[in-house]
């Protein structure tokens, strides 16, 4: 089912039921966006809330209930994110049943401050940013899943991961055989305590708010255990399209990962040998994002915008054209 097929079935059978854990009702519920989660805005005892269901393949109550015991654990050590509230019942996690389906549904408190423009990724941010992301890193170290059932799954166990072959057609054989020799090489790297861990995997300046220069991380719903490197290489990879660097891309990302490098070392060291294997995670976050687009998009029915995003991404990866060589 496409998005607006699911957005259908929720307005429909879901939304009342799940607003109305939630202690509210459908008609006091403000839709906010559709993605991978259906995200709408409440309010409870006059407190703005969101509420968060959950349709996708490989988020059941476990997961969901893992994330948030994670994010509850991070909190209780001082690292600035986005706590769950619970239903009228106590839960964190509600489940509504439609058509042999299960809804996940969670609500956050709605954090106080603003998204970031790209103006506002200044030289004065980046080392804040890179502090937060390294907090998460050093209090991830200690953690232990609170529920020995409900834990977090490994990077190399994504639905994109698993079903690769099935999203990207048979037709791109040099795709799928560079992404295979790719995973060959992630799964021979080490995994200890220092490098490897529960990280949130998608801290972009769309998923955190910032007010008075403190930041406030949200949406977990990507957390996996996997390299902290996964971690930075997913920000820096996103900071190449900033358009701060366009006159000089190279220089900026070199100023943009000394500045975050200096934020994060505040909180959590990184041994200079995973930083050489930047290139490695930045392969891999464009194999996924070309796994992902492989997957939302109408394949048979493409767009000429979309077709356009396909080509740009195969050429790089069938061609190993590496721009992420201006950070080296």
């Amino acid at each position: 089912m496409d998005n607006d097929q699911i957005l259908a079935i929720c307005d429909k059978e879901v939304l009342a039921k799940a607003a109305q854990l939630c202690g509210t009702s459908k008609e006091n519920v403000k839709f906010l966006d559709i993605s991978e989660n259906i995200v709408y805005e409440y309010q409870r005892n006059k407190l703005p809330l969101i509420m968060r269901i959950s349709h996708r393949k490989g988020r059941d109550k476990k997961q969901i209930q893992a994330e948030l015991d994670w994010i509850l654990y991070l909190h209780d050590h001082g690292a600035p994110v986005h706590l769950p509230v619970p239903s009228i019942r106590g839960n964190l996690v509600e489940t509504v049943k439609v058509r042999h389906q299960d809804f996940q549904v969670v609500s956050f408190g709605k954090l106080e401050g603003k998204i970031l423009e790209d103006e506002d990724v200044t030289d004065e941010f980046i080392p804040k940013w890179g502090q937060a992301v390294g907090k998460l890193h050093a209090l991830t170290k200690d953690y232990q899943p609170l529920h020995p059932d409900c834990r977090r799954f490994e990077w190399c166990d994504e639905d994109d991961i698993v079903n690769l072959y099935k999203y990207i057609p048979v037709r791109e054989k040099l795709v799928r055989s560079k992404f295979r020799i790719l995973i060959e090489k992630l799964k021979n790297l080490p995994q200890d305590r220092d490098s490897y861990g529960l990280i949130h995997s998608d801290i972009h300046y769309g998923n955190f708010l910032v007010k008075d220069g403190k930041i406030g991380i949200f949406d977990f719903d990507d957390s996996m255990y996997s390299w902290f490197m996964l971690d930075i290489a997913t920000i820096w990879y996103w900071a190449l399209y900033l358009p701060q660097g366009d006159d000089d891309k190279k220089g900026y990302m070199n100023n943009f990962k000394n500045l975050f490098l200096e934020g994060y070392r505040r909180e959590n060291e990184i041994d200079e040998w995973w930083l050489d294997k930047i290139s490695l995670f930045l392969q891999y976050q464009e194999m996924l994002l070309f796994t992902y687009m492989c997957r939302i998009y109408n394949l048979n029915k493409l767009t000429e915008n979309q077709q356009e995003l396909l080509n740009k991404y195969k050429n790089r990866i069938e061609n190993d054209i590496l721009f992420f060589g201006m950070m080296e």
